[in-house]
């Protein structure tokens, strides 16, 4: 229809003003299937204004209006349609579990047919639920991809399907499907573009690429700029952005963005705020302030199992919850949540997972104990594609090494932690594996840690625009970051490429 195109402008803008004028639309005489275009449109301008229970209620009600329409390939194409946003606004609910239970029930009564759509949210509930272990959930997926061709560049069962994925560790699947929906994706489909941007985010980040996750997580929020902290998608976008951010040592960077965004306050009761809540409290822990951090992921907590899920691939909220009460020295409490994560990874059997449920208790536990979950945590993330984990599974290993006075495995074990490490990029583990590293008596080679090699890409950025003579204040309006946070780079870089000052960036770097 010719208004699509400006819908879908002002549903980029301002969801917020589209929706009265789309209100009005729906009262027209348009026949049901003409009208399924506006209430996708009227359902995400809903969702995106927090209206999520109003989004879920529009779709059904054109459920109900398509059902008197005589079976057509016109009508099956807009029911596939709605089937794939009630999958969406199912999971962006508050209670996801029950929602997908109802629309499996209802399925059949819907004609659609459509046996990818049944298969997909079968994965998603088993997925949320941990009915079934990852192994199979993810066997089960790839038999539909390979009995449906298209499922995997589907637009509308993909979305959904990607969480499910990105949950299993499929990270490489995860990256496939990404990009070919974001090929075949219109610039004015900035939801869907977003969303599938936040996941390939998350996936590069849990897999070791800390450069890519950063920049996706910034293409994804740059589609959203200028929205309320109230959207969901918004909430999505930015928990990657957050976590990458703390990740490359740069919380505080991450803080001011949580403030810029209206982050502080009391956040929404969806899903992605609820995500967006957790990682709110890993940048109040980095920063120190455990108490906060620990509020923070405890009411994450009570929304993930509200929303229907105890599994810790989806949020491993209580292994970091764990860290904060043992940082306030609530051992026993710290453990008990520990034991009840582990016996749930355990259950969806991801190394991922495990592992960080292992490492957790492993810290906790200290001694010959801790070591035997610190060892078992490396075993467990070595074959798997969760580099990040495996890095911080091995600096673990190497501390508690350390702190049993077997300094010669210690050294050895941090070598690598610390290797690793530099390889992703990933600077706050680094830092704190190199002092522990010369805590246990060695000192790393030189190039590990100088030479231009050793720059960050955040840093490198910053770098090359201050060679090229931009001020700091001029780099941080460039960059969306703080002038502190450019001070911050340009001290590193200095200190990594053995020099002074701004002059001799241009010969270090060889710009």
């Amino acid at each position: 229809m010719p208004r699509a195109a400006p819908d879908g402008i002002e549903l980029t803008v301002n969801p917020q003003g589209l929706l009265p004028k789309l209100r009005a639309r729906l009262t027209s005489a348009w026949s049901p299937v003409d009208q399924v275009g506006t209430v996708l449109t009227y359902a995400t301008a809903l969702m995106r204004t927090n209206q999520v229970r109003e989004a879920a209620e529009v779709v059904a009600e054109s459920y109900a209006a398509l059902a008197a329409v005589p079976p057509s390939a016109e009508r099956a194409f807009v029911v596939r349609r709605l089937d794939g946003a009630q999958a969406m606004i199912a999971l962006f609910g508050s209670r996801a579990a029950a929602r997908i239970a109802d629309l499996l029930a209802t399925l059949d009564d819907r004609d659609s047919g459509d046996a990818s759509h049944r298969s997909t949210l079968q994965a998603l509930q088993a997925a949320v639920e941990v009915r079934l272990p990852a192994e199979a959930v993810v066997a089960a997926l790839r038999r539909e991809f390979e009995a449906h061709t298209p499922a995997a560049q589907d637009p509308v069962v993909m979305p959904h399907t990607l969480f499910t994925l990105l949950w299993a560790d499929e990270f490489d699947l995860v990256e496939r499907c990404c990009d070919a929906l974001l090929d075949r994706r219109q610039r004015s489909e900035t939801m869907l573009n977003a969303v599938v941007l936040a996941v390939r985010a998350g996936s590069r980040l849990e897999a070791g690429r800390l450069a890519d996750a950063e920049r996706d997580a910034r293409l994804a929020t740059d589609l959203l700029r200028g929205q309320q902290v109230a959207d969901p998608i918004l909430a999505l976008a930015l928990t990657p952005l957050l976590n990458v951010l703390v990740e490359l040592d740069r919380t505080d960077e991450a803080g001011t963005l949580l403030e810029r965004a209206g982050c502080l306050r009391a956040l929404p009761d969806t899903w992605p705020h609820t995500l967006l809540l957790a990682a709110r409290g890993r940048v109040r822990g980095a920063g120190g302030d455990f108490a906060g951090a620990l509020e923070d992921l405890l009411e994450s907590g009570r929304r993930m199992e509200s929303w229907g899920t105890g599994n810790p691939a989806i949020s491993r909220w209580r292994s970091e919850a764990a860290f904060m009460r043992g940082q306030l020295g609530d051992t026993a409490g710290a453990l008990r949540l520990v034991d009840e994560e582990l016996r749930l990874a355990r259950r969806w059997g991801t190394p991922r997972a495990i592992g960080m449920a292992l490492r957790a208790r492993g810290l906790l536990l200290r001694g010959a104990d801790g070591i035997a979950c610190l060892s078992e945590a490396v075993s467990v993330l070595r074959p798997a594609p969760a580099r990040l984990e495996l890095a911080y599974a091995l600096a673990s290993l190497g501390i508690g090494q350390r702190r049993g006075n077997n300094k010669g495995e210690a050294r050895e074990t941090l070598r690598e932690a610390l290797a690793l490490a530099q390889q992703l990029g990933a600077v706050r583990l680094a830092a704190r594996t190199h002092t522990e590293l010369l805590a246990a008596g060695a000192l790393p080679r030189r190039s590990e840690h100088f030479g231009a090699k050793a720059l960050t890409a955040s840093e490198r950025r910053v770098a090359r625009l201050a060679a090229v003579g931009r001020t700091n204040g001029a780099i941080a309006r460039e960059l969306f970051v703080t002038r502190r946070t450019v001070e911050t780079h340009l001290t590193r870089v200095y200190r990594k490429l053995g020099i002074q000052g701004r002059s001799e960036l241009v010969r270090a770097l060889q710009v």
